[in-house]
């Protein structure tokens, strides 16, 4: 999966998630009711397969995010997994989507939604048509500038009740836009709000324990943190085996006062474990020598942290 497209989309959601200023006049418009999505509310979903990290989920899957409260089926020829902060997919002819929670109101998302969106790197969608109510959504088209070849963007933001909401955030090629809408269009069709439930809190079990929430979210990733300063640069690389088993490699380069330079390596392994819930969890680093160390794990809308370091996920292979 493209992570730097996906990481673009999570760019976008920050507009969402931060909400947005009062706009003095906003273009929208409203279509006729009968073209609102059939939104399903429930109080579970049993045919559902549970979305958990590292795993990708092939297409005409139903799964579900117990903890957001929300389910829906993949679209055909689509294939996607749990991203940082959301549900990411891909098609690989024709683009990407990623799902988030966002409870935004109706005003703070038209006026993101009207905006253009800077993703970073050069790259900005600029509002290609209307902004448009269908039933209980909002949904615009963009033109995608900076990217190698000509691209569009598609966004639909979902409101369900007790301001619950979820944004589908999708970018692609540009003569595949058609093709983008009709795949979120499917998905929001299929989409189901239920009562969110809150991951069981746990002592230190066993990586196959589905009660563990953290182990299921970290088993067989990669974690990166990366830290660069004038003249100095860190690397730590945190891979968490699916067998219980880690291995951390740090990397350190930079100058001293005489302008002498310096590279250190370093490498270290044994076993792994974690303990906590969704809100917060703890990762607890066995190493082979006897040495112990323990990180606090936090996610918020910047990504995950260990000790309040960001760190990077990614499949560790292993």
């Amino acid at each position: 999966m493209n992570k730097k497209m996906i990481v673009l989309a999570m760019g976008i959601s920050l507009v969402f998630l931060l909400g947005c200023k009062e706009l003095e006049q906003l273009s929208v418009t409203d279509d006729e009711p009968e073209k609102k999505p059939d939104i399903a509310s429930s109080q579970s979903e049993e045919s559902s397969v549970e979305a958990i990290g590292n795993k990708i989920f092939e297409s005409s899957t139903r799964v579900k995010v117990s903890t957001e409260g929300v389910a829906f089926t993949i679209p055909q020829g689509w294939r996607g997994g749990v991203a940082d902060e959301g549900f990411a997919l891909e098609n690989a002819d024709i683009g990407y989507i990623i799902v988030i929670a966002d409870n935004a109101t109706e005003t703070q998302s038209r006026q993101a939604m009207s905006d253009t969106q800077d993703l970073g790197e050069g790259l900005f969608m600029q509002p290609t048509s209307q902004v448009t109510k269908r039933g209980n959504t909002l949904l615009a088209e963009y033109e995608v500038f900076g990217t190698s070849q000509p691209s569009a963007g598609y966004i639909v933001k979902v409101f369900g009740d007790n301001a619950k909401g979820f944004a589908f955030i999708a970018i692609g090629l540009a003569n595949q836009q058609a093709a983008l809408k009709t795949a979120v269009d499917d998905m929001v069709n299929t989409l189901a709000l239920f009562q969110a439930t809150t991951a069981k809190s746990t002592s230190t079990t066993a990586l196959t324990d589905s009660s563990n929430y953290w182990a299921q979210q970290l088993t067989g990733v990669r974690l990166t943190y990366f830290n660069t300063q004038s003249g100095f640069s860190e690397k730590f690389v945190i891979s968490l085996c699916s067998d219980g088993s880690f291995s951390r490699n740090a990397n350190t380069s930079g100058f001293d006062n005489s302008g002498f330079s310096a590279a250190l390596q370093g490498g270290e392994a044994g076993s792994w474990s974690t303990s906590g819930n969704v809100n917060g969890g703890e990762l607890r680093l066995n190493y082979n020598d006897g040495d112990v160390g323990i990180y606090s794990i936090e996610v918020n809308d910047e990504g995950l942290f260990l000790n309040g370091d960001r760190y990077f996920r990614e499949d560790a292979g292993c």
